[in-house]
């Protein structure tokens, strides 16, 4: 196994560690991230974090739009001040959800 496949593995662990140690808050956040998509043409974590307290997810926020019914947009910066204005993802519910 080469390093890049060792450490996306490793990557992909951690992730499923943090998802089952949060799951109700991400079980939450997805379905506010949904409901978001219903109401606006796009949705990023910021969004989210309006309603959900980024704490009560830790790092199982990296999950909220994986393995749904999202499609990535584009770039948005983040409007979080916590984040410097870095580049976060835009999602958009696929049509037909």
């Amino acid at each position: 196994m080469s390093t890049a496949t060792v450490g996306r593995h490793q990557m992909e662990l951690g992730l499923a560690r943090a998802e089952s140690s949060h799951k109700e808050a991400l079980d939450l956040a997805k379905w506010v991230a949904e409901l978001i998509g219903h109401k606006q043409p796009t949705v990023t974590v910021d969004d989210v974090f309006l309603w959900i307290d980024p704490e009560a997810l830790g790092a199982a926020a990296g999950a909220i739009f994986r393995y749904g019914p999202w499609e990535f947009v584009n770039w948005q910066e983040s409007m979080r001040e916590s984040n410097h204005g870095r580049p976060i993802r835009a999602w958009r519910l696929r049509n037909g959800n």
